[in-house]
């Protein structure tokens, strides 16, 4: 961001005391442009960059507080800072003059000190605030540029990896015999290629709803056969790896939501517990009915896994941030499946957190309204697929 003088105008309808503002600020080397008359500063601030405007209260025709007001009410030029420029010090005009949008005051007769400090402080606070926006828009902007980026690579990558998962599937399950060696190289090469496409399809579920493009379908949801039918489509994994799974409903609830995202959600707690839960160690999945106006349902799903560190329960819902206990089967989470857990329970006008203890195990807790607010009649729905959530491991 370049660096240059900064533009003030100075407005008053009697010349001489132009001149004399002038004089007082000629040494701080500002750029000084000047008008005498409301209409004349209106049109300056139209044709070219002010970074401060010195006003004169009462002047003939359009007196200063109608210039502020004008000036105030332009989206372009609303973020000028006004320094009103009174012979009176009434209080009820001085507050009057900051309502309308002024920063401050100064009182004639000048003591030239006072007039540089003053303008001197909104100066640096106006440039603090011009450098504060041009970064704004400048992480904007890249995070726009790499958004569309990874989207992109992500929608590149996804075609071919879809094509070979078809290929390593078609020669697992071809009649002709294979080695037992070509057997096990291919369920490897089975189980890389279902982990890539998985992150995939999550990164792009992830960018989907931070771009704004996915728009919820409340219905009525029997939250506790959701639950039930959860359990009954993981047991065969879990007796695979010898995890009880209990289940512990306390209510037979109806909520109104949307069910693929409910659905994603508990899917990938439960495949988390799964994942991190060693063998003859158990799982506890509960509905409750809990006493609160704004999350009366509460779902838990509970493990008896490594349990999570204290420095990483803090990053534990951001993107990226994969957790060091290493899973069941010695394999790592790329820690995108917990971002898009939050990211739908927000949509969904609920809440999602973690209880864990080092070494104890970890209890993750899904809270929702009663109903789901539908979206607003004049809202788009995506013109995409709605977003899925894959479990990095499948069952």
């Amino acid at each position: 961001m370049a660096e240059s003088r900064s533009r003030i105008l100075i407005v008053d309808d009697i010349p001489a005391n132009i001149q004399l503002v002038a004089s007082i600020l000629k040494q701080e080397n500002y750029a000084l442009s000047f008008a005498q008359s409301g209409l004349d500063a209106l049109q300056i601030l139209q044709q070219r960059p002010i970074d401060l405007v010195l006003l004169d209260l009462h002047m003939p025709e359009m007196d200063g507080f109608e210039v502020c007001e004008r000036l105030k009410k332009q989206p372009e030029l609303q973020a000028i800072p006004v320094i009103f420029l009174t012979a009176v010090s009434e209080t009820d005009q001085i507050v009057k003059g900051l309502r309308m949008g002024a920063v401050d005051y100064i009182t004639k007769p000048f003591e030239p000190l006072e007039l540089q400090a003053r303008v001197r402080t909104q100066i640096s606070l106006k440039n603090a605030w011009d450098k504060i926006r041009w970064q704004n828009q400048e992480l904007e902007r890249l995070s726009r540029e790499k958004s569309e980026l990874m989207s992109m690579v992500a929608h590149d990558l996804k075609n071919p990896l879809t094509v070979i998962l078809s290929g390593v599937d078609y020669l697992r399950n071809k009649e002709t015999q294979i080695s037992a060696g070509s057997s096990r190289r291919l369920n490897n090469m089975l189980i890389a290629v279902q982990r890539m496409n998985a992150l995939v399809a999550n990164f792009l579920s992830l960018e989907s709803m931070e771009a704004g493009r996915l728009r919820l379908q409340p219905e009525s949801v029997h939250a506790h056969e959701m639950l039930k039918t959860l359990a009954a489509h993981y047991q065969e994994w879990a007796s695979l790896r010898a995890v009880e799974v209990h289940l512990e409903i306390n209510t037979r609830l109806s909520i109104s939501t949307d069910p693929l995202a409910l659905q994603q959600i508990l899917e990938n707690f439960f495949s988390n517990a799964l994942k991190y839960t060693p063998s003859d160690k158990k799982i506890w999945l509960r509905l409750i009915q809990q006493d609160s106006p704004q999350y009366p349902v509460r779902f838990e799903v509970e493990d008896q896994g490594p349990g999570i560190a204290p420095h990483e329960q803090v990053h534990l819902f951001k993107p990226f941030s994969p957790l060091s206990s290493p899973l069941a089967d010695g394999e790592r989470s790329t820690g995108l499946g917990l971002a898009i857990v939050k990211k739908l329970a927000e949509l969904l006008g609920g809440k999602v957190s973690c209880r864990s203890e080092w070494g104890q195990g970890s209890c993750f807790v899904l809270e929702l309204p009663q109903d789901l607010e539908p979206a607003p009649e004049n809202s788009q729905p995506s013109t995409e697929s709605q977003p899925e959530f894959h479990p990095e491991l499948q069952p």
